[in-house]
């Protein structure tokens, strides 16, 4: 068909135009600035929690995650207070993959976040940083493509382990890595774009989220760990990852050809931590919402275990490593990577009294649970009329929220899950959704009478300085793309659509999002008006309810997410 072209979308997980802007000003970037002017460029608003494991299947289905069904890289095990990791078998919803290879479009894509374990497309997929390791079973389709990568591409890497090292002290190992993961995920996407056919094609990098996450605190001199000893040392190695991915780019842009609609997008943006995830179930004991079995002792017993478990630094750490020596401790952390996660996790579910508790924090995200009878094994808040009354007085006390020592408002907004989504799967979403103030790192909340100041410090801070904020970027050029203009108030869900108006294809009707008309030379859109395909495509190819992880599976991924900061 006359309107059929070729799609080249290249990922920047967690990129922001915060940072792209003024470093494309001075020159620093120039294969991004040459697609701004080429093309059309803006914010992309991601999904209210602004997580992947929610974005990412929202990009790809065009859909909220009301309609797909992931809402975090986690959720609670059914009639549990126990988290299960999940993976993009629980997405019921069609990818634009499946939608286009069902057209007999060629597609490739690889390291989508949430597509493990791949399914059968026409083409190739290599599945994203839910999948353990490239040696799982269910990492590429088709199954011997990983031999073939790793003989001609000298290897891959799904993700570094660049977090580890950098909250052990190993900086330069940490950078160095971040760089080792770009340069294997280019070389197979170069290599793969050369030896097979495809229509749409799509590479994610996580490198820049990775960098946000661990050298936040490197790049932003505002910052309450900002050290300037290292800054000096390392200068900014998020803007030296950016550098390498706009290198990284050019050398697509050139293989993939001319004749090629360019998409650069990210899932969300980047941001200080503020922090305040992390002392929720403090603050809602305080404000009588959760009850202790013993609050001063638990409270004693939980500081313990987290500051054991954040190598605080402590004479009983410090007793510890000299004993064993620095290369040991690596060793045993490398060796046992979930102990110290499952014992904070049974530490502090033990010493929650549930039969008295009303709304607990899960230790997955920014969000709040009811201990709703009927749902979780020991709920106790009666669905209807209290389980409203519940919501709606956390909701208002979260606003009058206030830092410890600053005095300024904490909470941006409190969301009810049905506020902010729609579909058949809204009631897998947290009861409460909470966006923090980014103006600042939170070191405590009041009101309340426990301040917990030091636990809000420390879960922000020493692990993961950087954060995601609402809006990412979208950058496009193409021959029927306009050129050198800003276009705002576009969605994550628009862009599976717009792909596949693109590429010739009937959107969907329902999905959430819309083809990006602003960004569209008006002639193409008149002589080629969008269509819709009424009735909704078989969901497909997984039973509902994921795949499960082995045993070693499930520590790789902890171990993953604990690093970024996605679970405590």
């Amino acid at each position: 068909m006359e309107n059929a072209d070729k799609v080249l979308v290249v990922g920047l997980d967690g990129a922001t135009s915060d940072l792209i802007k003024p470093w494309v000003e001075e020159g620093k970037l120039p294969t991004l600035g040459g697609l701004m002017e080429e093309g059309v460029h803006g914010s992309l608003k991601s999904v209210p929690n602004m997580n992947s494991g929610a974005a990412w299947p929202s990009f790809a289905t065009g859909k909220n995650p009301g309609k797909h069904g992931l809402f975090w890289i986690v959720q609670p095990r059914p009639n549990s207070y126990d988290l299960e990791i999940v993976n993009g078998s629980f997405c019921q919803a069609a990818p634009i993959w499946r939608i286009l290879s069902r057209a007999d479009k060629k597609v490739g894509v690889i390291n989508v976040p949430m597509t493990y374990p791949v399914e059968e497309v026409n083409g190739f997929l290599l599945a994203g940083f839910d999948c353990p390791d490239i040696d799982s079973p269910g990492f590429s389709f088709p199954p011997n493509l990983v031999e073939e990568i790793i003989k001609n591409c000298g290897g891959y890497i799904i993700t570094s382990r660049a977090s580890a090292y950098a909250q052990e002290g190993m900086i330069d190992k940490a950078i160095r890595v971040l760089h080792e993961q770009v340069e294997t995920r280019v070389a197979t996407a170069r290599y793969l774009m050369k030896t097979r056919p495809w229509d749409f094609f799509i590479v994610v990098f996580m490198a820049t989220d990775i960098a946000h996450h661990i050298f936040w605190h490197l790049h932003d001199p505002s910052h309450p760990a900002y050290d300037p000893i290292l800054a000096n040392k390392y200068g900014d190695p998020i803007c030296d990852v950016y550098r390498k991915l706009d290198d990284t780019l050019a050398a697509l842009l050139k293989e993939a050809g001319d004749d090629v609609t360019v998409v650069v997008m990210s899932d969300h943006g980047a941001a200080l931590n503020p922090g305040g995830a992390g002392v929720l179930n403090q603050w809602l004991a305080a404000e009588g919402f959760l009850r202790w079995v013993e609050p001063r002792v638990v409270e004693r017993v939980a500081s313990v275990a987290r500051y054991a478990a954040l190598h605080a630094a402590t004479q009983t750490i410090r007793f510890v490593q000299h004993v064993l020596g620095k290369g040991m401790i690596r060793t045993l952390r490398r060796r046992f990577p979930n102990v110290r996660w499952r014992l904070k996790e049974k530490i502090l579910a033990s010493a929650i009294d549930w039969r008295s508790t009303k709304a607990y924090w899960d230790g997955g995200g920014s969000c709040i649970r009811i201990n709703l009878a009927g749902r979780e094994r020991q709920g106790i808040v009666k669905p209807g009329r209290e389980y409203d009354e519940v919501r709606d007085a956390i909701v208002e006390r979260l606003s009058q929220c206030r830092d410890v020592i600053t005095g300024r408002p904490v909470v941006e907004k409190a969301h009810k899950r049905e506020e902010i989504y729609h579909g058949p799967y809204v009631d897998r979403a947290p009861d409460l959704e909470i966006v923090w103030k980014s103006d600042g790192v939170i070191k405590g909340i009041i009101p309340g009478q426990q301040r917990s100041r030091l636990a809000a410090i420390e879960s922000s801070l020493w692990r993961t300085p950087g954060g995601h904020s609402m809006n990412g970027i979208l950058i496009m050029k193409g021959k029927h793309i306009r050129k050198g203009v800003e276009i705002d108030g576009t969605e994550i869900v628009d862009l599976a659509p717009t792909i596949l108006y693109l590429m010739g294809q009937g959107i969907p009707s329902d999905m959430d999002g819309n083809v990006l008309k602003e960004a569209i030379e008006h002639p193409f859109l008149i002589a080629h008006p969008v269509h819709y395909i009424e009735e909704p495509l078989p969901q497909g190819p997984h039973e509902e309810g994921g795949e499960p992880y082995s045993e070693e599976g499930k520590k790789e991924i902890e171990q993953r997410l604990r690093g970024l900061g996605y679970i405590q």
